[in-house]
């Protein structure tokens, strides 16, 4: 997931990663569904380049992106990869998370460090009782912003 959000020009706004069987090896874990094998048989071209190769890596920040939404991917990360993802993006206004794709440990209070313009926050899923680090992660993400600040939470 870094490696897609690395190879972002930084002119972008808005970044939704959805479904993302088509993205290879460097961007994550391929979807084995049977149905899109079968789909990707049939439109075959023949060309069997990996999707984002050639694909350069920027060290630039992000700084138009306002609207991040992380909703399907196989393999977010490590902890310390998703905060890279969120140090590039300084101007970050909107978040979107499905619960599961959390890294272990992840704290809320570090991205609300990061991401210290957060006006809406939204946490799709639900953690289960065992996790509470990354179920309270919006919260603790309200905790480092100004009070007042967040204006829409979906939780």
């Amino acid at each position: 997931m870094a490696g897609l959000c690395f190879s972002c020009p930084s002119s972008i706004v808005q970044l939704h990663i959805g479904e993302t069987s088509f993205i290879e090896e460097e961007y994550g874990e391929p979807d084995t569904d049977a149905e899109h094998d079968d789909l990707e048989d049939e439109n075959d071209d023949g060309d069997s380049s990996e999707a984002g190769q050639g694909m350069t890596q920027s060290t630039e920040p992000l700084s138009n992106l306002c609207d991040l939404e992380l909703e399907a991917w196989d393999n977010i990360g490590t902890e310390e990869e998703l905060l890279s993802v969120f140090k590039r993006c300084p101007r970050l206004e909107k978040i979107s998370v499905r619960w599961s794709l959390l890294p272990a440990g992840v704290d809320g209070a570090d991205i609300g460090r990061i991401c210290s313009n957060l006006l809406n926050i939204s946490y799709n899923g639900q953690s289960n009782d065992d996790d509470e680090v990354r179920g309270f992660w919006p919260v603790k993400i309200m905790g480092t912003l100004t009070e007042n600040q967040v204006k829409c939470l979906h939780y």
